[in-house]
């Protein structure tokens, strides 16, 4: 991992006129494709089929005229690359990049938000070095307003995990505080590069997560530095085929000389695991943490946080 990931050749600045036409075939190009009759595939295209028709009707509500000014006048992150920056920073010491994820509907409860803030910086008081927030309708009726409380309280970077398909989207990421968002090759497919150039456009981070060596290689071949594993809202280990434990070690290992990985984890033993194969950063999934009690929590990130160290 060297420098600030990105695109090469992709930037795209949105303060020029973006015509409402181009901007719908931008829209038509990043919708996901589908599931050609494998059913492993049809509960992700259900989500994103959701995902898609609250986009369609957001769009709906702006209009092309409110969409186009929206794109004009788009306000990039006041922390540039807030993310990787601090990843370098952590992996030119030797140290491992430690994240915990934050939703406000577990299975043990619902917090409101104001106890979802209150975690937020719990978290960072106890030193993690960011947060994986989850801001889909499955898990919060607002997300952006759980976004806006959360980046308003810490000064970690908030990777905001969503389904993102469209530019109006990364808009609202980037105004509500996030440092990055994830963006989902099975998703996206051949979108990835211009969603990866709106975000480099709003100075946002965009880690995209890839499931084999297929999609490994087809993104790095667009240019992309910044990879995820694992980290998908609603994306489980068998939600698409080849995602193991295994394999996301060995795709850690297969990642381009230099690139940056975040790796999402379920226990301590999946962490030392995926860090022992290289993996810059772990996302600490919220599964992990059911159950536990405050103390525990703590004592658990505690224990990462002393493995990553590279002390262990």
């Amino acid at each position: 991992m060297q420098t600030i990931c990105g695109v090469r050749g992709a930037r795209i600045y949105l303060g020029r006129s973006v015509r409402a036409q181009q901007v719908e075939r931008i829209h038509r190009r990043v919708l996901p494709v589908t599931n050609n009759g494998d059913p492993e595939k049809s509960s992700l295209e259900t989500t994103i089929r959701r995902k898609h028709n609250e986009v369609a009707q957001r769009l709906q509500t702006l209009g092309d005229d409110g969409l186009e000014w929206r794109m004009k006048n788009a306000t990039p992150s006041k922390r540039p690359h807030h993310l990787v920056v601090c990843m370098e920073q952590k992996v030119a010491t030797g140290h491992g990049f430690l994240m915990v994820e934050l939703a406000r509907d577990t299975t043990d409860k619902e917090l409101t938000r104001s106890e979802l803030v209150e975690t937020a910086a719990k978290y960072e008081s106890w030193g993690v070095d960011g947060l994986a927030l989850q801001t889909d309708m499955l898990y919060t009726s607002d997300g952006q307003a759980d976004l806006l409380a959360v980046c308003e309280r810490v000064q970690i970077p908030v990777l905001q995990l969503d389904w993102m398909l469209h530019p109006i989207q990364l808009l609202d990421a980037a105004e509500g505080g996030a440092s990055a968002v994830t963006l989902v090759n099975a998703v996206l497919s051949k979108g990835v590069p211009t969603l990866v150039g709106f975000c480099e456009s709003l100075a946002l981070d965009a880690p995209v997560e890839v499931v084999n060596e297929k999609e490994l290689y087809a993104a790095e071949e667009c240019g992309v530095r910044l990879f995820a594993i694992n980290v998908s809202v609603g994306l489980a280990l068998g939600a698409v085929p080849g995602i193991r434990e295994s394999i996301a070690s060995s795709l850690v290992q297969k990642m381009p000389f230099g690139a940056g990985s975040i790796v999402g984890v379920r226990s301590e033993s999946e962490a030392r695991t995926v860090r022992a194969a290289g993996a810059d950063a772990i996302i600490l999934k919220r599964e992990a943490l059911e159950g536990l009690q405050e103390h525990e929590i703590k004592e658990l990130i505690a224990e990462l946080i002393y493995m990553l160290s590279g002390d262990d």
